[in-house]
Parts: C-alpha cells; structure tokens; sequence
C-alpha cells in the first residue's frame, strides 16, 4: 500500500537541493511573466555578474493551486530556429523532461498541435505517472520570440501544463524559458511538489542546451523494465482528436 508518508519519502530522494535564483497578452502558468530582454540587458554598476549559462530557476506562485509553478531560463548559444528545432522533436523528450521513460507522438493537426504520450515511473518503478499532452505549434511572442504551450488531455494525473519561451538574443544566441505545473493524483505535500518542478524546470533547460550546443543530453533516463502498480492504457487514444 502506497502512503502518504512513503510517497513523501520517494519525492524528497528525488530531490538534489536546488540553487534557488532568485509580452504580448499570452497568460503564463506562474503569476510572472518573462521579460522580452531576459538576457539581453546589461547589469547596472555594481551588480554582480549572472553566469546565464547555467540555470536560473524560479517557484512562482500558481493561479488556482497552492502547488508552486516551477520555471528556469538559460542562455544558449545558438540560433532560436535550433532551439525551436529540438523542442519540436517530441519523440525525445525523454532527454529533455527527468525521469520521463516515454515520449511519443499520438495525433495531433499539422500546424496546429501535437498530442504527446508520456509515462515516467515513480517509487523507483513500482508504479507509473503517465499522461497525454496537448503541445501548440510555436506561437509568436513579444515581436521577436516565440512560445509553446503544453495542455493535459487525459493520464493519471489531476493536471499538468507548461510552457516554452524562445527568445534572440543576437543571431547566434536565444534566451530559453520553461514554466512547469503539476498536480499529482497521489498525496504529496504542495511544497515537496513545488520543489521538485524548480529541479525539473533548471534541469530541462540544461538539457536542451546541450543537445543544441552537444547533440547530447545530460538528463539520465529512469530505470525501465520496473513492475508497475498502475498500468497505462494500451491504447492512450481513447479520446478522439481532431483532424
């Protein structure tokens, strides 16, 4: 039997303890939105140097939930078509979102959106989190970036959502933001969920960077081939989709 306490415990192993730094009328997941000159704009006399290679990760407060929004940017040193190249690539966001086993490709509408299957395990693969996502074509953003939005269609969970922010930094330089929001349908206190969603936030950004910059990830998949408590439906299209 999976309990509160034993949840609780899986989630905080999870957990490295975290450096915590820290438009046009799109609505974000967290009540902040990022700046159109997120790392462009030159600190001022005196203040101390942001290395924007690495992660800067964010906890937000959630609209509707008490469970905080996690988010992180990065600076990549390439052009935003490269960036945008690699967040398109559903089929391999399991190198990009930790501890993601599963990422593949269920339907969608061409220049629309696209429905995404994930599934990663928890409790070390005893059981599974699994769930249908519902990504947008890039949208533009703030004149010069872009943004994709991620819905939940249908899974094991009580909600999840997300959103890309792509923004040029010059020609060869983008700034990349990530929002994550989850609501877990296991009772997990929000600030253990909050934390974990920086972690993961910080750690997607890194990721696409290096696939962008490297042609590898540095996010390790989870173990697969564990017994599962909760199996994922053989078919997860059991709802219909357009087009």
């Amino acid at each position: 039997m999976l309990t509160r306490r034993t949840l609780t415990a899986w989630l905080v192993t999870l957990l490295p303890t975290p450096a915590l730094a820290g438009t046009d009328g799109s609505e974000t997941i967290g009540e902040s939105s990022p700046s159109e000159s997120d790392g462009t704009r030159a600190p001022a006399a005196g203040t101390p140097r942001i290395d924007r290679r690495q992660p800067r990760i964010e906890r937000l407060p959630t609209r509707g939930s008490d469970i905080e929004t996690g988010a992180a940017r990065i600076v990549i040193h390439a052009p935003l078509a490269d960036v945008r190249r690699v967040l398109l690539r559903f089929r391999n966001y399991h190198k990009i979102l930790p501890r993601l086993t599963q990422s593949r490709v269920v339907g969608g509408k061409k220049g629309t959106y696209t429905d995404v299957y994930m599934r990663a395990p928890i409790m070390h693969g005893v059981a599974h989190i699994w769930g249908v996502m519902r990504f947008s074509a890039p949208k533009r953003w703030a004149q010069r970036g872009e943004t994709i939005s991620v819905s939940y269609l249908d899974g094991n969970l009580d909600d999840f959502r997300g959103r890309w922010y792509m923004f040029p930094c010059g020609p060869k330089r983008t700034t990349l933001r990530i929002e994550l929001f989850l609501d877990p349908s296991i009772p997990v206190p929000d600030r253990i969920v909050g934390k974990w969603l920086a972690w993961a936030a910080g750690r997607s950004v890194a990721a696409v960077r290096d696939i962008v910059e490297c042609g590898s990830s540095s996010v390790a998949a989870a173990e697969h081939g564990a017994p599962t408590a909760q199996r994922a439906p053989s078919n997860p299209r059991a709802h219909s989709v357009e087009g």
